[in-house]
């Protein structure tokens, strides 16, 4: 079953000062992850032309509110995410799973003791944003097969600034549990000081 092919319909998330910071979180914590910062709002679908015929792309430019931070642990997975709100993407959601949850995940992985260290760092915060969608599209997807879309939506200057040196994944590859959560913390603390100023004034 692992080469099944699926499609979502997926609204990536846009702001020039939030986003790169978000998807530079997700990267540092597991730099295999695929994905940006972004919403699952339809599928799966097993069809190309069904996934595209339901694109809204008047979807763009609608405001996402980010609402808190939340996990599924309870469920047996590793997975962390920003609780998210947004009519605009509700009018179009199509989850036959019945999953009605908005969010932005920002770890998924299967390491229990870092998520739950992961988590207790970012809870520490007030993950109050507002976003909104940069772009739509539908999304090709095969369990356990690499996609480069956070490779490459990653602003490599920003984590040069980081981590004081040039980027190599390999640095980030090889990083130990402390090393990445001593890097997201830091991170948090420039998203959420005053001189960042996240919150974004977007109408949803």
């Amino acid at each position: 079953m692992n080469n099944v092919v699926r499609y979502f319909n997926t609204a990536y998330l846009g702001d020039r000062e939030v986003v790169p910071l978000l998807n530079a979180m997700i990267y540092v914590a597991n730099p295999a992850e695929k994905d940006s910062a972004h919403i699952t709002f339809q599928g799966p679908f097993f069809s190309p032309l069904e996934a595209e015929s339901m694109l809204p792309h008047d979807l763009v430019g609608a405001g996402v509110s980010v609402e808190g931070i939340a996990n599924f642990f309870e469920h047996g997975q590793q997975t962390i995410f920003l609780k998210c709100s947004s009519p605009s993407i509700f009018k179009y959601w199509h989850k036959p799973d019945g999953f009605l949850t908005q969010h932005i995940t920002l770890y998924d992985g299967r390491n229990a003791d870092f998520a739950m260290r992961l988590f207790d760092c970012f809870h520490r915060y007030d993950w109050a944003l507002k976003l909104y969608v940069g772009r739509v599209a539908t999304v090709r997807s095969v369990k356990g097969q690499y996609r480069p879309d956070l490779f490459n939506s990653i602003e490599r200057p920003l984590l040069e600034e980081f981590i004081g040196t040039c980027f190599d994944h390999a640095r980030f590859v090889d990083m130990n549990d402390i090393q990445r959560l001593d890097l997201i913390e830091r991170m948090c603390t420039r998203l959420f000081s005053r001189s960042a100023n996240p919150v974004r004034r977007v109408s949803a």
